[in-house]
């Protein structure tokens, strides 16, 4: 059974009204993009303004280089997820504060796991999509390295089954 509730490789979605019959899906960074143009929060629903809440604090972890990789192994296999820091008091401060906003209506999960957690977890979402989204690749690169960069800037897994690369979840973390 899964332990963590993000699937590699499939960034999280949410459904966005366009009026009383239509509707689409985008993505936590689309959605972003979508809702750009939009500058009066007076007119939006709780739900979109607990979406741009989640924005805004992303864009200052973001800003602030607040963001770490975390490992991820499944099946013998090993992903990275890009998950927020708080290491200072006022980003702790804010990430509490967005966890408070959270409701069930916008997050269902919240009723399940706190908000909390499921604040942490919309984060990493979009951080690891952002990452995702910037297809960093150094050019100097080593031919063996390029799957380590694959694993932390393309949003790819490495199979840990592989001689030397077995231990490659506890090299990450040192």
């Amino acid at each position: 059974k899964r332990v963590f509730p993000l699937e590699p490789k499939s960034p999280l979605t949410v459904n966005i009204k366009l009026g009383e019959t239509q509707e689409i899906n985008q993505t936590l960074l689309q959605a972003q993009s979508f809702y750009k143009t939009r500058n009066s929060l007076n007119e939006m629903s709780p739900s979109v303004k607990i979406l741009f809440s989640l924005f805004a604090l992303a864009g200052k972890l973001i800003q602030s280089s607040a963001f770490i990789p975390a490992v991820f192994t499944e099946n013998k296999k090993l992903f990275i997820f890009w998950n927020s820091l708080s290491a200072s008091s006022e980003l702790k401060a804010d990430i509490l504060k967005f966890a408070s906003s959270l409701t069930k209506d916008f997050f269902l999960p919240v009723e399940k796991w706190g908000r909390l957690y499921c604040a942490e977890l919309l984060l990493t979402a979009f951080l690891t999509e952002y990452a995702a989204s910037l297809k960093f690749f150094p050019n100097k690169s080593y031919t063996k390295d390029k799957e380590i960069d694959k694993l932390f800037f393309l949003n790819e897994e490495i199979a840990r089954s592989v001689p030397g690369k077995r231990n490659l979840d506890t090299v990450i973390y040192s």
